[in-house]
């Protein structure tokens, strides 16, 4: 029995409520860390009269990661590149202090040449931060009377990175979970909800088990690759857990469609059900399963789905045995730091450009009008740019959900429970409150995260307004106005100036998936073949939310309605040949006939829009 084709999500821009509240493991662990190193860096500023606090405490969240080594790392790199920029800073502030054009100038260029390498670099993850934090150094500096309190504010400015950093290394270093057990311990959970499953159908895992089908193992792999770049565990273990994370995929799978099949023993499944919380069992202790034997079953019934009972005894049975195409192997690491496009593509160079003048314009506009308390629009520009027009759009949307929501909290705060404090202490509590909130949220994954880093942005901004407990509700007002100024100019900029639609990245990796579906029907039916398989809904759900995020371009912009039949087609297509080649083995070749021939057409559909409009830009941030 096949399972439906997941059909597109559509008209759901905003996250659930479900995905934001629900438990997960590891997730209270992050959000305290994440409470504590903001706290620790509130504690620290406060003492030494930095000012900008906020703004340090919002810093701590781009360091943080759900492992040390990757937290430690981001922050290590974070400080050494802030080093070198304040460095460059501060050869070129005293040439541009009293003379505000050249200020202006040294500005956007510090900027476009930082977005720069965001777009086309290795430094996507940083280089904004950076840039935002250079660019508001630079304007602190221009509303100083002189060079004893420019130096000052420079100082202030690496501050705001080197606090934020030396905190995040103590904290992961002192209780940051290593990546190893949390590799180990998302493996062990799959495993347990499919023996959940198997025992028991109910609604409830069997949606759990399609997200985490959705979500695929690249997390799992993600820790791996950094416990191997922190060479916390033999190679051998980190081969043999790449492995297992690849099997727990396709047992995942399996255990799916054994669910929705008919005829498969109630003692077959209870013994599967077994293996796997044994499994399970072996992870947590801090080791890996082998030698596991498969679960017998009578191969004479005519009702039971051999063919599937098959394939999960032989993952059963090289569970952690690495594949020999180099599935499951960690990701390649490049020797390049720019893109191979660095140079030729212009939709780089447009990126840097656009965001530098939103950005430009939001500090001209505050400067002209002497409103500087909304200054939060110039970092407002940094924080929610992206590759394509709907990307932002939707990062826009994130970022005002969560700012209204930390805004209405700060307020109630300011108004109802500043007025009674008199210590930083109960100001710590706050931001501690506020901070493992926001944490919470990030830790739900990267398409509801964005929210809780806004919402503790915007709680921090209304509650830290100085070195002791302030309730200026002018100050929040105005903070929160900057937030709504900056997302109003960015969007305007990128739905008018050099658009860029989502629709090419879509083109891409639909066709890229039907091409994967094509090379799979022609493996042999093997396990390599089923672990590779279940790789492919990560793929399709990926598309499905570009699919979805697309609604969001301005109609000039967007795609017709065929398309995003065409689109969904594919994915529904993609859905079929994943059960046909699971299911019906035999059935490859007619898979391939299919999958060639919606491959083709799309190849030629694109080929058509790209002489349409030879003009267009392609680029994914």
């Amino acid at each position: 029995m096949a399972m439906p084709a997941p059909e597109p999500a559509r008209g759901r821009f905003l996250p659930r409520l479900r995905d934001i509240v629900s438990p997960r493991p590891g997730r209270a662990a992050f959000a305290v860390r994440i409470a504590l190193t903001c706290t620790l860096t509130v504690l620290v500023a406060e003492i030494n009269g930095i000012p900008e606090i906020a703004l340090a405490a919002y810093v701590v969240f781009f360091m943080n990661n759900a492992d040390r080594t990757r937290s430690v790392l981001a922050a290590t790199l974070f400080l050494l590149l802030t080093n070198v920029l304040i460095g460059t800073l501060i050869l070129v502030a005293g040439q541009v202090l009293d003379w505000p054009p050249l200020r202006l100038l040294a500005m956007a260029g510090f900027s476009v040449a930082l977005l720069f390498l965001a777009s086309a670099s290795r430094l996507k993850p940083l280089a904004p931060i950076i840039a935002m934090i250079l660019v508001y150094a630079l304007d602190a500096i221009g509303r100083l009377p002189g060079a004893e309190l420019a130096t000052r504010a420079l100082l202030y400015a690496w501050l705001l990175i080197a606090l934020p950093s030396a905190v995040t290394l103590v904290v992961n270093l002192l209780i940051g979970p290593a990546p190893v057990p949390l590799a180990r311990q998302g493996i062990a959970t799959a495993l347990h909800d499919t023996a959940k499953l198997l025992r028991q159908s109910d609604p409830g895992t069997r949606a759990r088990l399609q997200a985490q089908r959705g979500q695929g193992s690249a997390a799992t792999l993600a820790l791996l690759h950094a416990a191997g770049l922190g060479k916390e565990a033999p190679v051998g273990t980190l081969a043999a857990l790449r492995a297992a994370a690849g099997t727990t995929e396709a047992l995942l799978m399996l255990g799916l469609a054994i669910d929705a099949s008919e005829g498969v023993p109630d003692a077959w499944k209870h013994g599967a059900a077994e293996r796997l919380d044994g499994m399970a069992a072996i992870l947590a202790a801090g080791s890996h399963p082998v030698d596991i034997t498969a679960v017998a079953f009578d191969t004479q019934c005519a009702s039971t789905p051999v063919a599937l009972l098959q394939d999960f005894n032989a993952l059963l049975v090289q569970f952690a045995t690495a594949a020999s195409d180099g599935a499951n192997a960690p990701p390649a690491a490049s020797s390049r730091f720019l893109a191979a496009d660095a140079w030729t593509n212009p939709a780089h160079v447009r990126h840097a450009l656009k965001v530098t003048a939103a950005a430009m314009l939001c500090y001209l506009f505050y400067s002209a009008t002497e409103w500087q308390g909304i200054h939060t629009s110039l970092i407002t520009c940094y924080m929610v740019a992206l590759g394509s027009t709907a990307e932002t759009t939707e990062k826009l949307l994130l970022r005002i959900t969560g700012a209204v929501a930390g805004a209405i909290v700060g307020l109630v705060l300011i108004v109802w429970v500043l007025p009674g404090l008199d210590d930083i202490s109960g100001l710590l509590a706050l931001v501690a409150g506020a901070a493992f909130i926001g944490g919470w949220i990030v830790a739900s994954g990267p398409r509801v995260g964005y929210i809780g880093f806004q919402f503790s942005f915007a709680v921090f901004l209304c509650v830290i307004q100085g070195t002791a407990p302030a309730f200026d509700l002018a100050v929040a007002r105005d903070r929160i106005v900057g937030i709504l100024i900056g997302n109003a100019v960015v969007y305007l900029m990128f739905a008018h100036v050099w658009p860029v639609s989502i629709a090419g990245t879509i083109d891409s990796a639909s066709a890229a998936l039907l091409r994967q579906l094509v090379r799979l029907a022609r493996m042999p039916a093997d396990i390599t073949r089923l672990k590779a398989l279940a790789a492919v809904r990560a793929q399709a759900q990926a598309i499905a939310h570009q699919l979805e995020v697309a609604g969001l371009e301005p109609r000039r912009l967007r795609k017709p309605s065929a398309w995003s039949t065409k689109h969904g087609q594919v994915l529904r297509e993609a859905a079929a040949a994943e059960q046909h080649l699971l299911l019906e083995p035999a059935a490859a070749e007619t898979c391939v006939q299919q999958l060639q021939q919606l491959a083709d057409a799309l190849d030629h559909s694109i080929s058509g829009d790209a002489v349409d409009t030879p003009g267009a830009a392609r680029h994914a941030n």
